[in-house]
C-alpha cells in the first residue's frame, strides 16, 4: 500500500489532498494494521501540519495501543486545531491525562 501511495505522491508532485491520507489511515486502522495507519497519519501531519483529523487519528491509534502520553499529546493538538467531529474527544483527553497523571485545567 505504501508503494502505491509513493507512486501517487510522485504522480501528483507530492500534492495529495488533506483527507486522502486521513481516509487511508482510518481504513487501514479499521483493518488492524496500526503501524501502517500510524505511518500514514504521521505523513499527513508533515504534509498538512494543521490537519486536526490527522492528529485525532494519531491520538486514537496511540490510545488503542495504550501509549497514553502520546495519545494525550496528539488529542490535545487535534483539540487545539478545533477538531470537533467526535464529541468523545474530551473524554479521551481526560482519560489519557488520568493515565499519565496530567493535571487538567
Amino acid at each position: 500500500m505504501l508503494s502505491k501511495l509513493e507512486a501517487l505522491k510522485k504522480k501528483t508532485n507530492g500534492k495529495i489532498g488533506i483527507n486522502t491520507l486521513n481516509q487511508l489511515s482510518d481504513m487501514v486502522a479499521s483493518g488492524g494494521d496500526m503501524a501502517t495507519a500510524k505511518n500514514l497519519a504521521e505523513q499527513n501531519t508533515k504534509l498538512y501540519p494543521t490537519s486536526a483529523q490527522a492528529f485525532y487519528l494519531l491520538g486514537q491509534i496511540n490510545l488503542y495501543q495504550k501509549d497514553y502520553k502520546l495519545a494525550y499529546t496528539y488529542l490535545r493538538r487535534a483539540k487545539d486545531l478545533n477538531y470537533n467531529d467526535d464529541p468523545g474527544i474530551d473524554h479521551d483527553i481526560k482519560h489519557c491525562a488520568e493515565m499519565i497523571g496530567e493535571k487538567q485545567n
